[in-house]
């Protein structure tokens, strides 16, 4: 942990950032014993920032420990849930089309094009391998 904090204390941010980011962070690695199967979604994110008395936004917290000096966490997939609940997973590369153009075209139905897509988007993240072995070590360590 100390690792993630010297990371982050390198990056121009404001101290209460820093500081919700490390406990963010904790809490994510307490999840269960196995850190290369926790996955988060920006749901995820958000109990764990209102259970831990995290007063920083999930944008700010994701935002942060997504930047590529501190190899937290990693988009995994892109997840839809379409207007009938049914998930759909899509590339960052169709998210990014969706983005120019501004609406996604169903997969499923190309015919069907989704105008409002952001509201049924569910971005799911994962631990970086690269912070459970170089940071932990892959042992038990204390956060």
């Amino acid at each position: 942990m100390a690792t993630l904090k010297e990371r982050i204390s390198s990056l121009v941010i404001y101290d209460e950032i820093e500081s919700d980011t490390v406990k963010f962070a904790r809490a994510t690695m307490r999840l269960n014993n196995n850190p290369k199967s926790i996955v988060l979604s920006v749901g995820a994110i958000k109990k764990i920032i209102e259970n831990n008395d995290i007063t920083t936004s999930h944008l700010e917290v994701i935002a942060l420990l997504t930047h590529p000096d501190i190899d937290f966490l990693q988009l995994e997939y892109v997840l839809v849930i379409d207007e009938y609940d049914d998930p759909i997973e899509i590339s960052n590369d169709t998210m990014a089309d969706a983005y120019k153009t501004g609406y996604l075209q169903n997969p499923k139905n190309p015919d069907h094009l989704i105008y409002d897509y952001d509201n049924y988007v569910f971005p799911t993240f994962i631990i970086t391998d690269f912070y459970i072995e170089k940071v932990i070590g892959g042992k038990n360590a204390k956060l």
